[in-house]
């Protein structure tokens, strides 16, 4: 490279060393000169020295000539040392630029990973989650109903129907264990409502309700058994309730 190039060459050159030499050897020579030429006294050193005004202008010259070489050196010097911060200041531009790409590739990553973590997560709590079945009928003026669980495993469960202000629990309720029934007459209630709390396998603590309308079936004959209604958890509800809890968390 051309900075490694500078770098290697001696930053005063040989020539001004070589002149540095010359002018103190001449130097030291002049005393011995003066006298093997017989200028002795001073009146003929004097003289000597007179006729060397010359060689004082071009001293100084070289004297203006070494001040300029060092101010040329300086320069050269000045030159290298930019071109070297210029370099490094490209090269942290591009390390930047690199870096900030990097940056947002792994935002991207952490962003997808996290969608797939969060699908991952609705997937698994879908999956575990209980479907309740409510069958509502009508026999010789019995308002029964019948509980099953058609989804993944419960726990914890409290089913309470308003119409006959019973309660049944069940420590963990599989989706393929037997019904709940219950058996009411039919009185002056218009409605019936079956409140099911439940834990879910992941540990969520949830509360779902069914309503059937009463008045509709004591207008029948009460004769036979009669389907009154079925009432199915929402599958596309219960997938935004799992949404927004995860979401929130």
């Amino acid at each position: 490279m051309k900075d490694d190039h500078h770098s290697h060459k001696p930053i005063i050159p040989w020539y001004f060393w070589a002149i540095a030499a010359g002018t103190v050897i001449l130097w030291g020579t002049t005393v011995p000169l003066v006298k093997w030429m017989g200028f002795g006294s001073p009146d003929g050193a004097g003289t000597f020295g007179d006729t060397f005004g010359a060689l004082n202008a071009l001293f100084s010259g070289l004297a203006f000539l070494g001040v300029m070489a060092s101010i040329f050196i300086q320069g050269r010097e000045f030159r290298s040392q930019l071109e070297e911060m210029r370099t490094t200041a490209t090269e942290m531009e591009k390390q930047s630029k690199i870096y900030d790409a990097q940056l947002e590739s792994l935002k991207k990553q952490n962003h997808l990973l996290g969608k797939q973590f969060l699908e991952g997560q609705f997937i698994e709590q879908m999956a575990a989650q209980p479907i309740w079945n409510v069958v509502a009928k009508l026999d010789h003026n019995n308002f029964i109903s019948i509980v099953t669980n058609a989804g993944g495993i419960a726990y914890n469960v409290e089913c309470v129907s308003s119409l006959s202000s019973e309660t049944k629990t069940k420590t963990s309720w599989p989706g393929d264990e037997r019904p709940m029934f219950f058996r009411r007459k039919l009185g002056d209630s218009s409605n019936c409502k079956f409140s099911i709390k439940y834990t879910t396998k992941l540990g969520y603590t949830r509360k779902e309700e069914f309503v059937f309308n009463v008045n509709s079936a004591s207008q029948g004959t009460g004769n036979n058994q009669d389907e009154l209604g079925v009432a199915v958890t929402s599958v596309r509800e219960m997938a935004a309730i799992i949404r927004d809890e995860i979401e929130s968390v």
